[in-house]
């Protein structure tokens, strides 16, 4: 992953790229496609957390269960899995300000840590400015 311009998709923008392409805006649409002809997008496995737990509790509904979902992911050469290891579980911590949802934390220091601009379209991560985002 180093030495390229990188792009992370937030988790509903991962949903949305790959299960409802109209939810995401032109620009963040634009910005995906211009990735894919180059390298890899970048998903979060803070991001398989987030999608699983969402299912779980009834808050999102997919037309396949998480895990044909998950391995479609998985087997899309356009897709790569950011592991999220120490440095980033340590930065997902030192930002004050930010509301305390942990996957959005998460998600942020993830972009943040491995330069990448996220694809988003929570205006909290947008506002926080410390990193590019996309919406």
């Amino acid at each position: 992953m180093g030495g390229r311009a990188l792009i992370l998709l937030d988790t509903h923008a991962w949903i949305w790229h790959l299960a409802d392409r109209s939810s995401l805006s032109g620009p963040a649409r634009t910005a995906i496609d211009g990735e894919t002809a180059i390298n890899s997008i970048l998903v979060s496995t803070m991001s398989v957390w987030e999608l699983c737990t969402l299912v779980k509790r009834g808050r999102l509904s997919l037309s396949v269960p998480p895990a044909a979902f998950l391995t479609a992911t998985y087997h899309d050469p356009r897709f790569e899995f950011a592991a999220v290891d120490e440095r980033i579980a340590r930065a997902g911590v030192d930002f004050p300000d930010l509301h305390r949802d942990p996957a959005d934390r998460i998600i942020l220091a993830t972009a943040v840590e491995l330069g990448a601009t996220l694809v988003s379209k929570d205006r909290r991560l947008v506002q926080y400015g410390v990193c590019d985002v996309v919406w």
